[in-house]
C-alpha cells in the first residue's frame, strides 16, 4: 500500500466536535444514536459531561454523527477536530474492544485538564491520535500530564507523518524505543485503513532513515512490537551505499558552506577556532559507516567532530577519566536531542560515546590505561573538499 501524504481539503476543515455527550444523566455515543427527525433532537438537551454545557447533535452525508459546542463556549476541553480525527478515534476504540479491552472515547482527566482520544482503563493506557501539527513543548506537556494519571501514552500519527521522510523534530516528538526495533513510531492511514510501523530509525551520513511495515489492525502490530526478534545485523548499509551517502553528505556540506547557510555554522566556527577545516574532518568522524542513533540535535558528525577536536587538542598524551567524563557531559548538554516520549536519553548517548572510544582504540589512535586513555597518534585532517572527496571515491577501506 502507498499513500502520497496529500490531505484533501475537506479533511482539514476545523470544527468543535466530540463523539460523546450526556442525555438524561446517561452517557451516549453520537454514532449510536438512532437517526430521527431533526426537530426531535433539537428539543433534547444534550450536554457535555466535563463542562455541563449544552451541545448540539449533528449528522449528515459527508460527516459522521457527532456533537458540537455552540459558537459561544468557555469549555476548557473544547478542541477543534477534523472528520479524519473523529473517524480514527472510533476505529481505535473498536480495535481495542476486539482485543477484549474496555475502551472509553474522549475520556477527560479533569485533574490535569486534558481529554484523551481513547482511554484503556484496564491497562491505564492513553491513546492519542495526532493528525495536525503540534509543537514539541505541547506534546511533551500532554505526555507528561497523561503519565501523571496513567501508566503509558501511545501516540498514533496521521497521514502527514506517514511519508517515510523522517525529520529530526518528528523523531524528537513522537519516537519511542524498543530493544529489538530501535527508535520507532506508529502511523494510521485513514485512506487505506492500515497501520504502519516506522522503526529502526537511524542517522546515516546526516540523513535519518528507517524501515516500515504495514498491519491491517492494531492487534497484529502490537503483537509484532511485543514479540519481535528483529536483529539489527540485518539492517546495515553496504560499503558502496555508504560511499554514495558520504559523498552526498560531503556535497551538501560544501554547498551549505558556500551558501553560508546556518546548518553547520556552529561546527564550522568551532573547527576554525582549532585551525581546522570542518569539511576536512578525519574519516573517524564518519565512523561506523557514517551511521548512529538519531539522538543528536544537529548530527552525529557534528558531535564526533566536536569530541575529536577536544580529545586530540595540543600534544597532551594522557587523558584522565575525569577529563573524559567532563568532555562527555559537556557534549551531552550541547548535542543531546530532547525527546517527548523518552524520559532519559542519556543511556543512548553513552552508547554512542562508547562506540566512538572503541573505534578510536581499534584504529590505533588511543589505548586504555588504568586511569584514562593514552593518545598514540593524531587523526589526519584533509586540506580541502576535493582531497577528501577523492579519498572516499578511491580508497577501498575509507572508514
Amino acid at each position: 500500500m502507498s499513500y502520497n501524504g496529500v490531505i484533501n481539503s475537506k479533511y482539514i476543515k476545523r470544527r468543535k466536535d466530540m463523539l460523546v455527550a450526556q442525555f438524561n444523566g446517561q452517557l451516549i455515543q453520537a454514532n449510536e444514536i438512532r437517526l430521527e427527525r431533526k426537530d426531535k433532537h433539537e428539543k433534547r438537551r444534550y450536554v457535555w459531561p466535563q463542562c455541563q454545557e449544552p451541545v448540539m447533535f449533528k449528522h449528515g452525508h459527508s460527516r459522521i454523527a457527532h456533537f458540537s459546542h455552540f459558537s459561544v463556549s468557555k469549555c476548557p476541553f473544547n478542541e477543534n477536530e477534523s472528520q479524519v480525527h473523529l473517524e480514527g478515534k472510533i476505529r481505535f476504540k473498536k480495535e481495542f474492544l476486539s482485543m477484549g479491552h474496555e475502551a472509553v472515547l474522549e475520556h477527560s482527566f479533569t485533574q490535569i485538564g486534558q481529554r484523551a482520544d481513547v482511554y484503556i482503563p484496564d491497562s491505564q493506557t492513553v491513546v492519542e491520535y495526532q493528525c495536525s501539527p503540534i509543537s514539541f513543548s505541547e506534546i511533551k506537556r500532554r505526555t507528561r500530564g497523561y503519565l501523571s494519571v496513567a501508566k503509558r501514552v501511545f501516540w498514533i500519527l496521521g497521514a502527514r507523518y506517514n511519508t517515510g521522510i523522517y525529520h529530526r523534530d518528528t523523531v524528537a516528538r513522537f519516537s519511542r524505543y524498543h530493544q529489538q526495533l530501535g527508535f520507532y513510531f506508529v502511523c494510521y492511514s485513514d485512506k487505506d485503513q492500515y497501520f504502519r510501523l516506522h522503526y529502526q530509525l537511524k542517522e546515516v551520513a546526516g540523513k535519518i532513515i528507517g524501515e516500515t511495515q504495514n498491519f491491517l489492525n492494531l492487534k497484529t502490530l502490537l503483537r509484532f512490537v511485543r514479540t519481535s526478534q528483529y536483529s539489527s545485523k540485518k539492517y546495515q548499509v553496504g560499503q558502496n551505499a555508504t560511499r554514495r551517502l558520504l559523498l552526498h553528505q560531503l556535497k551538501m556540506i560544501q554547498q551549505s558552506n558556500l551558501n553560508r547557510n546556518r546548518t553547520y555554522l556552529e561546527s564550522v566556527t568551532d573547527c576554525y577556532s582549532f585551525r581546522k577545516l570542518f569539511i576536512g574532518c578525519p574519516m573517524i568522524c564518519h565512523g561506523n559507516r557514517g551511521s548512529g542513533l538519531p539522538i543528536f540535535n544537529k548530527s552525529v558528525l557534528c558531535w564526533r567532530i566536536w569530541v575529536i577536536l577536544r580529545l586530540f587538542d595540543s600534544n597532551r598524551a594522557l587523558l584522565s577519566d575525569e577529563f573524559l567524563k567532563g568532555i562527555f557531559n559537556i557534549s551531552y548538554e550541547q548535542f543531546g536531542l530532547a525527546f517527548a516520549q523518552i524520559v532519559d536519553n542519556e543511556p543512548f548517548f553513552k552508547a554512542e560515546w562508547r562506540r566512538l572510544i572503541i573505534q578510536l582504540h581499534d584504529q590505533g589512535y588511543i589505548r586504555h590505561t588504568v586511569s584514562g586513555i593514552q593518545i598514540l597518534k593524531q587523526p589526519v585532517w584533509f586540506s580541502n573538499y576535493d582531497e577528501k572527496r577523492w579519498h572516499i571515491m578511491t580508497t577501498t577501506q575509507f572508514l
